[in-house]
């Protein structure tokens, strides 16, 4: 059996026939890796998981973007998904995008300093979290940044998009969407609420931004009105199929990624390094070139129906985490480190851009 340990590296467990890797060779040929002679020690190119991994770190962290996409998991061919997070899947409520989500009103009493030990939260908190979670996916399925900002606190915006000033939130927010790198927001599960003392809770939320498989535990903290999403952190999950391994660092200097190129892979892990002092993310956009990205942000370029965004991660400092990404369709792609610059802005620098190119067999 090959499987991933949480570092992304493969793990391996004496199955017999069961084993399925392709010859180390073929990871650095131009079907699936640099053309090159290893840079590294890199990911197999292709895993074979047959039972639970971990992927990332589990130290608490941030969700890369406010940007959540659409739901595409158990297709054909690719590894399935565990999604069952507890036994039982909260009820949602409809999908409306409001300023005050209904039944969201947090209890009344005054706040504890510090999250307690988490319990069971009772059906009404289990209520209002649900609605919270709703609310916020159909504010950013609408583009309605204003409201979407009002459902989350200063520490949240300073995580995803390196800046606590509203007014840039939403601005930076709005130039993702005209420039068609914001999409479509969807969620598959909000599971095993619980609360912290009063004026904290938190739930286990299971969604796709973009072909990024995520499973994350929100935290939110009592509003006036509603309960506002304060950060997240990444969980693990269950992956059972096959995937293609990818090393991506970024350092001071660069971003390096240990291929360039995937042949149908299925499933990709991009093992991602931050090997700074200070915060940074990897995201990964469907464009031929970064050259095709500046002109998209600078209004340069007709975006195209679809977004481009395919998944991001976001990194703290000298932290290590997983990209998980499903169904990437065959085409160029471009992965740039550092895209939420300070003060809300966006980057896309030369040295911190590489492509990936997927193609089919």
């Amino acid at each position: 059996m090959i499987s991933l340990n949480r570092n992304g590296r493969e793990r391996r467990e004496s199955v017999g026939a069961d084993r399925r890797v392709r010859p180390a060779a073929l990871a650095h040929t131009t079907e699936g890796g640099h053309g090159g002679p290893p840079l590294r020690p890199s990911l197999p190119n292709s895993i074979t998981i047959r039972r639970k991994c971990r992927l990332g770190n589990r130290r608490a962290n941030s969700i890369g973007a406010l940007l959540l996409l659409v739901l595409g998991v158990g297709l054909s061919g690719n590894p399935s998904f565990n999604r069952a997070l507890s036994a039982t899947s909260v009820p949602l409520p409809a999908a409306v995008c409001a300023t005050r989500p209904p039944n969201a009103t947090p209890v009344a009493a005054a706040a504890t300093p510090t999250p307690a030990i988490p319990s069971t939260a009772d059906n009404e908190i289990t209520a209002q979290v649900a609605a919270a979670v709703t609310t916020l996916i159909a504010c950013w399925n609408d583009a309605d940044w204003q409201a979407g900002v009002s459902l989350v606190t200063d520490a949240y915006l300073q995580a995803t998009l390196d800046t606590a000033d509203r007014p840039t939130a939403v601005a930076t927010l709005q130039a993702l969407t005209r420039a068609g790198l914001a999409a479509a927001s969807s969620l598959d599960a909000v599971t095993d609420v619980r609360i912290q003392g009063t004026g904290f809770a938190n739930a286990k939320v299971a969604w796709h931004q973009g072909n990024a498989v995520k499973q994350e535990r929100w935290r939110f903290v009592a509003g006036q009105d509603t309960w506002l999403l304060d950060k997240t952190e990444s969980l693990d999950f269950d992956l059972t199929g096959d995937a293609v391994g990818i090393e991506a660092d970024v350092d001071g200097v660069r971003l390096h990624l240990s291929r360039d190129r995937l042949v149908d892979p299925g499933t990709v892990v991009v093992h991602v390094r931050n090997l700074t002092a200070e915060p940074t993310s990897l995201t990964v956009f469907r464009t031929g070139s970064p050259a095709q990205l500046r002109d998209r942000l600078a209004g340069r370029a007709h975006p195209p129906a679809v977004s481009a965004f395919a998944g991001e991660v976001t990194l703290l400092p000298n932290e290590e985490k997983d990209l998980v990404l499903v169904d990437l369709a065959a085409d160029v792609y471009t992965v740039v480190a550092g895209f939420h610059g300070p003060d809300g802005d966006l980057r896309v620098r030369d040295a911190f851009v590489a492509p990936l190119a997927v193609a089919k067999p």
